[in-house]
Parts: C-alpha cells; sequence; structure tokens
C-alpha cells in the first residue's frame, strides 16, 4: 500500500463503498423485477459455490442467520431455491436452487450483460479487463480484512 495518510485511505475507501452501492442499485433498478436484491445475491451465490448451508450462504454476504431464514424461507415459497439434506451428512440442510431460481440468474445476469454493453462504449475491453481484475483484487482484501476468506 501507498504512503497515503490513513484519513485519504478511509475517505477513498468510504468514496468506493458509495459508488459500489449506487451501482448496485442502478443494476437493482434495472432489473425492476420486484425481487428484493438479497434473493438475487443468494442465487449468485449458490450459482458460485453450489449448493451451501444458509449459515454459509450468510457469511458469503455478510447476511446474519435471523435475516437469512425468512430470505430463504421467502425464495423456498417463491420456488426459487429447495432446502435439500447433505448427501455425506443428512444433518446438514444445503439450499439448492430450483429450476427457477438457475432461470432468474440466467435472465438476470443476460439483462445486466446487455444493459452494461450498451452503456459502456466509452470503455475499452483493456479498460474493462482492468476493471474486472481490481474487483477481484478489492474483493480479496476486504475478505482478508474482515477475515472472511473462502
Amino acid at each position: 500500500m501507498n504512503n497515503q495518510e490513513p484519513r485519504a485511505r478511509v475517505h477513498d475507501f468510504i468514496e468506493f463503498y458509495h459508488l459500489y452501492n449506487s451501482f448496485v442499485q442502478y443494476i437493482i433498478r434495472e432489473l425492476d423485477d420486484g425481487i428484493p436484491k438479497a434473493y438475487l445475491g443468494i442465487l449468485l451465490a449458490l450459482d458460485k459455490y453450489g449448493p451451501l448451508p444458509i449459515s454459509h450462504i450468510g457469511d458469503k454476504l455478510c447476511i446474519t442467520k435471523s435475516n437469512m431464514t425468512p430470505l430463504v424461507d421467502g425464495m423456498e415459497e417463491k420456488g426459487f431455491i429447495s432446502r435439500k439434506a447433505s448427501s455425506s451428512d443428512r444433518r446438514i440442510i444445503n439450499i439448492v436452487r430450483t429450476e427457477k431460481g438457475e432461470r432468474y440468474v440466467t435472465d438476470a445476469l443476460a439483462k445486466l450483460d446487455e444493459m452494461l454493453q450498451s452503456r459502456n462504449d466509452s470503455i475499452t475491453r483493456e479498460e474493462g479487463m482492468k476493471a474486472v481484475e481490481a474487483t477481484k483484487i478489492l474483493l480479496d482484501l476486504g475478505k482478508r480484512i474482515l477475515d472472511m476468506s473462502d
């Protein structure tokens, strides 16, 4: 890390947070499908990691178990996920995406990709690749700072 004053580093992190939050809100407005944004986050976590217990999903998304339970209940009622006993330990209940959940993720990602491409004429492929790499670095740093490594 450079020799930037701690105050300036904190300001940069706060500015990045607000930019990120604005971007997430923009995406949610673009999807405009009435589905809570937490549902998409949970479905994307399942897309990336596969079936997981509720507590592991919550850990990955920084959502408490007390908040995860009603989210998972709502998603199950809407048919996006189901609960399945683990094949290795039947005491563990994993959350699994249903076909409807998979379709929702596929459709949402296609819509977001189309939306981003239509608005990014000024961004070169190289800049896009750098942005993806920078995002991975920030994600890794954030996980290490919060002691949440995979």
